[in-house]
C-alpha cells in the first residue's frame, strides 16, 4: 500500500484515451503559505531525509509493479 503516491489506470475507451495508460499521482501531501507542495514530513536529520527517500523509492517500485501488471493484461 502506498502513502503519498499512487497509480491511476485509465482503460481504453475512458474519455479520450485510445489505449490503456497509467500515470503516477500524488494522493497525500502538505502545503504551505508559499504554495509549495510537500510529499514528506519535515526532516531534521539526514537519517530522516534518507528514510523518506527510501519510502518514496519503495512506493515507486510498488507502483511500477502494479503498472507492469496492467500492461501485461493487454
Amino acid at each position: 500500500m502506498t502513502y503519498s503516491l499512487d497509480l491511476d489506470v485509465l482503460k481504453s475507451g475512458e474519455g479520450d484515451i485510445p489505449a490503456p495508460c497509467v500515470r503516477v499521482y500524488v494522493k497525500a501531501y502538505g502545503s504551505d503559505e508559499r504554495g509549495l507542495i510537500y510529499i514528506t514530513p519535515e526532516c531534521v536529520s539526514i537519517q530522516e531525509v534518507e528514510s523518506e527517500i527510501d519510502r518514496l523509492k519503495k512506493e515507486l517500485e510498488e507502483i511500477g509493479i502494479r503498472a507492469k501488471r496492467e500492461f501485461t493484461k493487454i
